[in-house]
């Protein structure tokens, strides 16, 4: 089966063809803040000429729905449906956390941790969810850095945070010497979506599924709160 992974949540715009007869990934990445409207497309049409496939080589889309960037989810998501719509294939979303937590397990394999990922908001609070021992436990959720804080605090001994928002969540909530501190420790190294594993993932999941043609399957973004709206400031003059 050869999959079309594509994520643009966090920062940028990322890429893989799974090629399944030559079991091999093709990779394209852009780290760019603005514009994947306009980039996306074109990165992904340079993935697959450089997978030397064409558009009906694919059998699967999946993409990242979320939490993330809320201009970018969109692009993503609407992106990966119309080319499954117009490929009559099937498409997987898969939640940014979720796809963080796989990387980490698919690089510490036998590490049998509690894991934490957290995720910017680009405001005062984080997105966030846990497992431990490998079953879910804190729900994918945005949550204030105190409430996190004293949610690993009350749980298992013993773990690791990962996520783009690391830094920021142990500087800002997590003291020197501290019960969390010396029981959770930080990796900055998982700061980026791999759409390699994202690809996997779907593997796994359309093997199983045995899907066929145009199936969307939980590509609605998983935002976890609303858009920050606000009214502008300027004052408009009226004709009474």
């Amino acid at each position: 089966m050869n999959i079309l992974s594509i994520d643009t949540a966090l920062t940028g715009c990322r890429v893989s063809i799974w090629h399944a007869s030559e079991r091999q990934y093709y990779t394209t990445f852009e780290d760019i803040k603005r514009g994947q409207a306009e980039r996306l497309v074109p990165i992904i049409d340079a993935t697959v000429g450089r997978a030397a496939m064409s558009y009906a080589d694919i059998n699967a889309v999946v993409v990242t729905n979320g939490p993330g960037a809320f201009t970018g989810l969109r692009v993503g998501l609407s992106t990966a449906r119309a080319m499954a719509l117009a490929l009559d294939v099937p498409v997987l979303g898969v939640s940014t956390l979720d796809l963080l937590y796989r990387q980490f397990l698919r690089s510490n394999a036998g590490d049998a941790d509690n894991v934490c990922v957290v995720l910017e908001t680009k405001r005062d609070d984080f997105y966030a969810a846990t497992w431990q021992a490998g079953q879910a436990e804190l729900p994918a959720q945005a949550i204030s850095g105190p409430a996190l804080h004293d949610h690993l605090l009350c749980g298992k001994a013993r773990g690791v945070i990962i996520g783009d928002a690391v830094e920021r969540f142990v500087q800002s909530f997590v003291q020197p010497n501290t019960d969390v501190a010396s029981q959770w420790r930080a990796e900055m190294s998982y700061n980026q979506t791999s759409t390699e594993v994202l690809a996997e993932m779907a593997l796994e999941y359309f093997t199983a599924q045995q899907a066929s043609g145009y199936q969307p399957i939980n590509v609605s973004p998983a935002y976890l709160k609303p858009a920050d709206v606000s009214l502008s400031k300027k004052i408009y003059k009226t004709i009474g």
